[in-house]
Formats: structure tokens, sequence, C-alpha cells
């Protein structure tokens, strides 16, 4: 009736509510609607509710349904949340002398977001104490939890859950007899299990007879059991886990393979939570061939401004032949931080032993052949258009049986990138900076003479230059430059260096026309359409000969591209077809452009080759090798470019390059790189490299690929990884195998290859985010 009123118990204050059953002014009460009834009451205290966690203790943080929630909590699931508890059924009974509410036929409770539903249900509102039961079923955002009974207690937050199943987020799902949340970070489980497939047949589940979890410290768990199926694979008898939402000091799941060479290989890994801005990750590593090392990651972040990272590996090695073993160590550690007045600072430390670890033991390419390391400390102040820095540098080499150092100590440069003059379509620019070098290399005729050459190098580059646009077609852009540099000291004739100071000075000249441009436009009657466009452009470079200032210039010992000013009189000709096809895609026909394909024509003429002096041995070459590029993308399905070099002089390709990639659906994709270089006079053997993807994905949830890098012309393959992966659901397993070639060690004739295969095994298991053993990195990818 309308003239029945709500109570709000803490308050004493009433609201008219239609179809409500209420105590407050009766004895007792008894209402029956044909539809629903429904009584409101205020929270007792607000409590805590804790984040999800992983594993099986996300079982026992389902008894947070039953607190209230902190206003900080309450913030992380709604923005606003009901004080309320709301208590709707079919019937409900009211005593207001023993304050208690009975509610049979459909009962359902409302609470802060969170409903239970379920035959029949009591709360005491003295106690704040209740239950509910037959066909209880819990829902939240991230819960739909089954079982036979609830108890509660809304003032105190203890709670128990009896034969409960259910799930928690998007694919996590557990079981339990009895669930107890004794105080607000407090659980006990008895009997239950865990899993990320659903129920009730699961590949998988992690089951446990008793979970003691306090929330940010530890889960103690009894005889855990992991089961594949019903088949128990490992069982602990006792063990610990961290339940901290936040990052947790403890063993990290091992990675285990095996190697042709190493034998059997295993990693166990141990993270160490120091602070909330500092990690560090400590690891084992046992090759069975080459016996024990370790390696540290230690991070850290002390403001959204400053963090870095040390990266530090050692490995000891002892050959039964030999009497002392080799030492392998490598140190890598960055620093980023930004300092007062915006000045950024960077520190780099990159160092390794002179038998590498990488070249040993390293599944990437590019680790394995890198020619030098490079430490340095920076400082450097950006504004809008220049930059100010302050940089040392050590680069040294790493490739076996040479040697090589480059120090910068220290080198100051200034920049200022182009700024229009006075308003005028003039802009000038300006590169300088101040370097001393500190350089160590072998003498390649005795091998074993080290030359220390020691410059200081002063260098200032002004330039100006102009951006002309005639018509909307066509645009030119003259540039001129002049470069004065201040060395310190020099190299004679007989490789002597020779402390006098000296200047260099050059000019230098370039313009670049683009245009006249041409193009059309091709309708289609599905009003799509494409457009051709041709773009020419000829630019020209000179730096005059050594008839100015030639003494001086090549006085200069090349250290980096500062010191490179040989004379250059070329003219560049280049020839773009673009083809654009513009589309209308989606229901509100949307535009979109796409190039399909582009052709890139580029010629080459060298002045000075044409005007020097020949001989029979000797002939000029003024027209330098045609680069042709060409990048095509036909369809969704398939890419394919093609570039490369064509001496007309020699009527001979120089170099090709082929990419191809294909993709048919999501089932199959195939990617190629081919490089060719072809024979010249002085090197009769041709060279062809294919770095290749092949990827399948098959019925059943198998995706299996392979890739490789194969010298074509020896017909041998430098480096392959085939890897097979079996996805079902919930858990995956994979089986991976690795080949490479790599630089073992040094001997009198140089650097010895070995072969090396590895294969390792990994299994993946949905939702715990981890995957047991190791998984090889492919050596090339999708192109599509």
């Amino acid at each position: 009736p309308a003239n029945l009123i709500r109570p709000v118990m803490s308050t004493g204050g009433f609201a008219p509510m239609d179809g409500v059953c209420f105590g407050g002014i009766l004895h007792s009460c008894h209402y029956q609607h044909p539809g629903r009834v429904s009584l409101f009451l205020i929270k007792p205290r607000p409590g805590r509710r804790p984040y999800p966690l992983r594993a099986l203790s996300h079982i026992l943080l389902l008894m947070a349904l039953f607190a209230p929630a902190s206003p900080a909590s309450a913030q992380r699931v709604a923005p606003e949340l009901s004080d309320t508890v709301t208590i709707s059924a079919g019937f409900i009974h009211h005593n207001n002398k023993e304050k208690k509410t009975t509610a049979q036929n459909g009962v359902e409770i409302d609470y802060q977001g969170r409903v239970i539903t379920g035959d029949v249900g009591v709360i005491d509102h003295e106690t704040g104490a209740g239950y509910l039961a037959g066909g209880v079923r819990m829902r939240e955002k991230e819960a739909v939890i089954d079982g036979e009974k609830v108890e509660f207690n809304l003032r105190s937050g203890v709670g128990q859950l009896h034969n409960a199943q259910g799930r928690l987020g998007e694919y996590f799902y557990f079981t339990g007899e009895n669930i107890q949340r004794l105080a607000p970070d407090h659980y006990i489980l008895v009997n239950g299990s865990c899993s990320t497939c659903a129920l009730p047949d699961q590949d998988w589940r992690i089951e446990a007879s008793h979970v003691d979890m306090t929330m940010e410290y530890y889960a103690f768990i009894q005889n855990m059991v992991f089961r594949a199926g019903d088949v128990p694979i490992f069982y602990l008898p006792y063990f610990i886990m961290p339940t901290k939402t936040k990052r947790a000091t403890g063993l990290l799941i091992p990675e285990i393979g095996y190697s042709q060479e190493n034998g059997f290989n295993i990693s166990n890994h141990f993270f160490w939570a120091m602070t909330d801005y500092m990690d560090a990750t400590i690891t084992h590593h046992h090759r069975g061939n080459d016996g024990e090392g370790g390696d540290l990651e230690f991070r850290y972040i002390f403001s959204e401004t400053t963090r870095g990272t040390l990266n530090t590996e050692y490995f000891y090695i002892l050959a039964p032949e030999e009497a002392r073993g080799t030492e392998l160590w490598k140190l890598k550690y960055n620093h980023n931080q930004l300092l007062p007045f915006g000045v950024e600072n960077v520190i780099q430390a990159d160092m390794e032993s002179e038998a590498s670890i990488a070249r040993r033991w390293e599944d990437d390419l590019a680790s394995r052949t890198r020619r030098y390391s490079d430490s340095f400390f920076l400082m450097r102040k950006n504004w809008i258009s220049r930059s100010l820095s302050l940089t040392a540098r050590t680069k040294r080499s790493v490739v076996p049986g040479m040697v090589g150092q480059v120090d910068e100590l220290p080198s100051i440069l200034f920049t200022n990138q182009k700024e229009s003059l006075l308003g005028l379509p003039l802009y000038w620019s300006l590169e300088s900076g101040y370097t001393y070098f500190s350089t160590k290399s072998a003498v390649e005729e005795t091998g074993d003479k080290i030359t220390v050459f020691d410059v200081g190098r002063l260098d200032v580059f002004p330039g100006i230059s102009a951006v002309l646009s005639p018509a909307p077609w066509l645009s030119l852009e003259p540039e001129l430059k002049y470069r004065s540099t201040m060395y310190s000291a020099w190299v004679d004739e007989n490789g002597d260096t020779v402390e006098e100071p000296f200047v260099r000075s050059y000019y230098s000249a370039s313009t670049v026309l683009t245009g006249p441009r041409f193009y059309r436009i091709f309708d289609f009657d599905n009003g799509e359409k494409f457009k051709h466009l041709v773009t020419p452009r000829i630019s020209w470079n000179f730096i005059p000969d050594f008839t100015f200032d030639g003494e001086n210039r090549q006085k200069v010992k090349v250290i980096d591209a500062v010191d490179m000013d040989s004379p250059k009189n070329e003219i560049l000709f280049t020839l773009v077809n673009q083809g654009l096809y513009k589309e209308r895609v989606g229901a509100g026909g949307e535009e979109f452009v796409s190039e399909m394909l582009k052709l890139s024509i580029e010629q080459r003429y060298d002045f000075n080759e044409a005007t020097r002096e020949e001989t029979a041995e000797d002939p000029r070459k003024p027209f330098l090798p045609t680069m042709v590029d060409l990048k095509t993308r036909p369809a969704d399905w398939l890419m394919f470019n093609v570039n490369g070099e064509y001496d007309f002089t020699d009527a001979q390709l120089d170099r090709t390059h082929i990419e191809l990639g294909i993709k048919v659906n999501d089932l199959f994709h195939f990617a190629l790189d081919r490089v060719t270089k072809y024979p010249d006079a002085a090197d009769q053997e041709m060279e062809i490299w294919d770095t290749a993807y092949l990827e399948f994905i098959l019925p059943g949830g198998v995706r299996a690929d392979f890739s490789a890098v194969y010298n074509e012309t020896e017909a041998f393959i430098n480096d392959g990884a085939v890897r097979l992966f079996l996805k079902r659901g919930c858990w995956g397993i994979g089986l991976s195998g690795l080949y490479k070639k790599k630089i073992v060690s040094d001997s009198s004739d140089g650097p010895v290859i070995n072969e090396e295969t590895k294969i390792m095994l990994s299994i993946d298991l949905l939702g715990l985010g981890d995957t047991l053993g190791e998984v090889a990195q492919p050596l090339a990818g999708r192109k599509i």
C-alpha cells in the first residue's frame, strides 16, 4: 500500500515506499505481495576489500564478498556504492522484538553491488549475523559463485561458504568444501581446488587440503597436488606462497632446456622485492657441460624521471684437460634521469670479457655478431630548435683477435636546427663542438703492435639555405655551408704522430629541385579511386677538391663522420611513381587511402670521376650503380618488395633484395628476405642469404612455425628455429628446437666456429602468467 514506509534502521528516518513490510513501530509484521517485497538496512561499519590474487589464493579472496568495502576500495569497484543492504523475497517476516528478519521464496540480498540469492535467509540486526541457504548464488562484477549455504556477519566481516564452486574474473574457476573469512585479511580454505579450466571437467587443477592465508603476507598450503585431469603430476606436503598484491620476494618458475653442446640446462630465478621502487632478479645457471654461473638484474625507479637497470653475468669454465679455467663475464648498466632546468642525464656502462658470453651462448644473432661495446655519460639540454650536450664515451672492439678503442673525453656539441632568418624564406643552421679523442688500434702488418693516437678537435659548421616554391608543383631548396675544424695533432706518411695544431677548412654546396609533379586520377563505378602520381627530383652535392686547403685536409685522420671531407661533385636523379588507392570502408562510408605501389629509380653521376685520368686497369665509371626500389601491396594478403643495384658500366647486377609476405586468413603465413650479392671482377663468387619464416595454424589449437637464416650459395643453415605449440583452452604445451653456428674461441688461425642444437620444452597454464621451461625466439616474423 502507498501508506507503508521504509525504515532507515540506524538513523530513524523514514521515507514512503510501496510494497514494503517493515518493523520499527509494529511488534511484528507479516506481508505477502503478489510480486516482491523489500527491506532496506544501513551497513554497520566499513571494512576492507583486498585485490584479487593469482592461483590458489584467488579462492580465498571470494570471501571478500561478505566484507563491507572501505571508501578507497569502493572507488575501485564502482564510482558510487549504496550504504544500504536490500533484501527482497516472495515473503519477508520481520520480528521487531527479536530484531531478526527472515526471508523466503527467491531471496535476494543486494549489498554494494554484490547480489546473493537463495531459498531462505535470516539476518540479525543487532549482531549483524546472517545466513542464506538453498541454491545459493553470489554475483559480483568479476565473480559468480554457487554453494549450499553462506554465513556472514556484516559487523565483523567474518563469513563462511559451504560446498562452493564458481568463477572469478574471465577464466578462473574454483571449488571449496569450506571457505572461512576470519578477519578482513585472514582466510581459511578446506579441501579446495583452482584452475583456469571450466568446471566440471578440468584438464588441470591445483588442489589443497588446507590453506591459511593472510593478505599482504603469505599463504601456508598443506598437501598441494597438481593434477593433469585426474592424474597427479607432483605433490608438495607443505608450500608457502606470497599473497601480496604488490611485488613479492620469492622463487620464479625455472627455465629448462637441452643443448647438444652444453647438455642439460636449467636456470633458477629468485626475485627480490627490496622496496616499492627497487627490485632484483638473481639467477643461477647450470649448463651441463660448462658448469655453473649466475647473473643479476637490478632495477630501480626513484621517480617518474629517474630510473635505471643493471645487468651482470659471470661464468667460470674449467675443462677437464685445463689447469686454469676461463672467466666469462659481462656488465650492462643504464641510467636515465631528468635533472633541474630540463637537463637530461643518461649513463650507459657496457663491458664484457675477452671471451664473450654472447658469442658462446646467446641465441640472438645481433648479440653474437656485435663489433664493439659502447659506454658513455651524457648530459643534454634540448630547446625547440637547439640542443647542447656533454658526453664522455668509450667504444671498444669485442671482435675476437682485434684491438680497437676510441675514447671521447669529453665531447661538447651545440646544434641549432634550421631557423627562419628575418622572416624571409631563408634559414640558418649550425653544428659545432669540441671533442678530445684517444684511440688505440693494432697495425695490420705486424698484428701485435698497438698504435696510440690522441687528438683534440674543435669544429664549427654553419649553413644557410632557402626554400623556394614558384609553383605548387615545384620546389627548389639550395644550401651553402662552411666547415672550419682545428686539430691538435696529425699523422705523417710514416704513421708517426705529429703534435702540431692545424686548421682544416672547406665549403659545401647543395640544391634539391623537386617537380614538376604529374598525376592522373582513375574513377571506378563503385566510387573508389586510383591515383597515379609521378614525382621527379634532382639533387646536387659539392665539396671542392684539394686545391681548396688540400694540404691540411689530407692531414686529417678519419675517426668519425666530421673528419670526412673527400671531394664531391655529384648529381642524383630520382623518379618516384606512386599508386594510391582510395576506398570507402565501414557503414559510414569513411574514406581510406592505401599505397598499393611505389617505384623509385635513382641514378647518380660523379663529375669528379668523369674528369679524372683513367688507365686501362682503372677506367672511369662516372655513372654509379642505378638503384631501383619497388614496394607493392596489391592485396591485403600479399606483399612483394624488391630493390637492387644495376651497374650500367659493367652491364651487371651488383645486389638484389627481395621481400615477400603471404597471409591466408589466420591459417598460414610466409615471409621471405632474399639478399643476393653478385660477383665483380675481384670477387667471382655469388653470395645469397635467405631469411625465412613459415607458420601454420591448424585445427585443434595446433600452431607450428619455422624460421631460418640460410646461405644459399654454400647450401647451409646458419641459424634455424622450429617451434610446435598445442593450445587447448586453459593449457598449452610447446616444443622448440634451435640450431646455430657460433664463434666459440680463438686459435692461431682465427675464431673457431662450432654448431649447436638446443631443445626446449614449455608448458603454459592459462591465467598463471608464467611458462614452465623455455621458448625459442623466432629468427624472423610475419610481414603481414
